[in-house]
């Protein structure tokens, strides 16, 4: 990934909230996927500028530049004044000063390329005031990149479950049974229909991310009939797939970049899932069999062929679940960077490019319980898992959500998959 993105320096958007991958974001969404935005400062390099919606602590800043060995006098972190919207990019625009700021910024950087969290149209519109090229777009602007409708035909349209779906039929690879539901009508009548073969049923919005609203529904329930009529009566004004439920014993997930030669392995992993939705990774898969990991490997590069030729370029996941019994299905694209992006930059920085063959990785968040992150690295510090460089493992607080929404975010890394986990049981015993 360091490869791909090139030395140049990056005005780096951290556009977590986008229509491209929520339908109808509420207040709980927007806050959820904010509060872990502040890590972007871990994928920056010097002479890099990142705009968050919430901003970075100052004490993080100092904190992340230390620990990757930077200057934080040569790294720019800004935050609209005000937020008019739910999209960081239109309150960019909106704020006149910063504006005036990062055109300054940008002229004093040749050779400076975008790097939004999600190309959208609102991300776009920014990229067109700024003029300035797309990373990993081979020098390609907005505008180019708009008369290719790469972003309305593949971004918008693969971030929908339902389109993501029928391409990867398409390519060979398996996904459960669903049908697309757009009224409380035909939702009930799915929904029974699926039930009178199926145990259990999960539905989830079309156009959704990190399984945010993911519902599950089991036949055996004495109420099933009162659950299916009372989602029937929450249901919003977008569309909903539902689909037979796999019981979920992994969930693996493989990260690609596509190039401008195609797409590029970033790194594989299991998703750490609660209530269905994701709080974290493994890297490497702890226990994945090998069938499996080949299976959702080849399944994410012929995706990824596929975006390649339809001439998308940047970051991607393909995400699925596996059973005991080695049943597999892919569930769903992100094409963007991911919660995983910034870790997989740490990991190469610190413990260099062949870390997936030397290291385990852990990844989550944690409840702060009324800690400050001094207290905690004090801690870290007294009970010798904070990383340190000549030891090559321990923990690195990567987001301070104590003012937003009370979680620390960390990963952790050790040489073998059971230190990692005992240095997991001292962190989460320490709070």
């Amino acid at each position: 990934m360091l490869k791909l993105l090139g030395t140049q320096p990056r005005l780096i958007i951290g556009n977590v909230v986008s229509d491209a991958v929520m339908d109808q974001p509420d207040d709980d969404y927007v806050q959820r996927m904010e509060a872990g935005m502040p890590r972007k400062v871990w994928t920056m390099r010097e002479g890099d500028i990142l705009i968050t919606s919430v901003a970075v602590p100052a004490h993080m800043k100092q904190y992340a530049c230390q620990t990757l060995g930077l200057n934080p006098d040569n790294i720019v972190c800004l935050t609209p004044a005000q937020r008019l919207s739910y999209f960081l990019t239109e309150n960019i625009l909106a704020d006149q000063t910063l504006m005036q700021e990062l055109r300054q910024l940008i002229q004093s950087r040749p050779g400076i390329e975008y790097y939004p969290f999600l190309l959208d149209n609102y991300a776009m519109a920014l990229a067109q005031e700024l003029h300035i090229p797309i990373s990993l777009y081979g020098g390609l602007y907005a505008e180019d990149i708009q008369k290719k409708a790469i972003v309305e035909n593949i971004i918008y349209q693969m971030n929908r479950k339902s389109h993501f779906r029928n391409t990867m039929v398409e390519l060979g690879a398996h996904v459960a049974r669903g049908h697309v539901v757009t009224s409380p009508q035909t939702f009930i009548q799915v929904a029974t229909d699926h039930l009178k073969s199926s145990t259990k049923i999960i539905i989830k919005r079309d156009r959704g991310s990190n399984g945010y609203g993911h519902t599950v529904i089991d036949r055996n329930d004495p109420d099933v009939n009162s659950q299916i009529q009372h989602f029937a009566s929450e249901m919003l004004s977008v569309p909903y797939i539902v689909e037979d439920f796999l019981a979920q014993r992994w969930a693996p997930s493989i990260e690609l970049a596509v190039a401008n030669d195609g797409p590029h392995l970033l790194y594989p992993c299991d998703q750490r899932c609660l209530n269905n939705s994701w709080v974290g990774m493994s890297i490497p898969p702890l226990d994945l069999p090998a069938s499996l990991h080949t299976a959702i490997t080849n399944a994410a590069f012929s995706f990824g062929k596929y975006l390649y030729q339809a001439g998308y370029r940047g970051v991607f996941d393909v995400d699925g679940v596996a059973n005991e019994v080695g049943n597999w299905i892919v569930t769903e694209t992100n094409l963007r960077t991911t919660g995983g992006t910034h870790m997989h930059i740490i990991l190469t920085r610190l413990l260099g490019e062949d870390y997936l063959t030397h290291y385990w990785t852990l990844a989550e968040s944690i409840r702060t319980n009324n800690t400050s992150f001094a207290t905690l690295f004090e801690k870290m510090e007294q009970a010798q898992i904070a990383f340190r460089p000549e030891k090559q493992e321990g923990v690195i607080i990567t987001a301070d959500g104590t003012l937003t929404d009370g979680k620390f975010r960390y990963i952790l890394f050790a040489h073998n998959v059971e230190r990692a986990l005992q240095i997991e049981d001292i962190l989460r015993n320490l709070l």
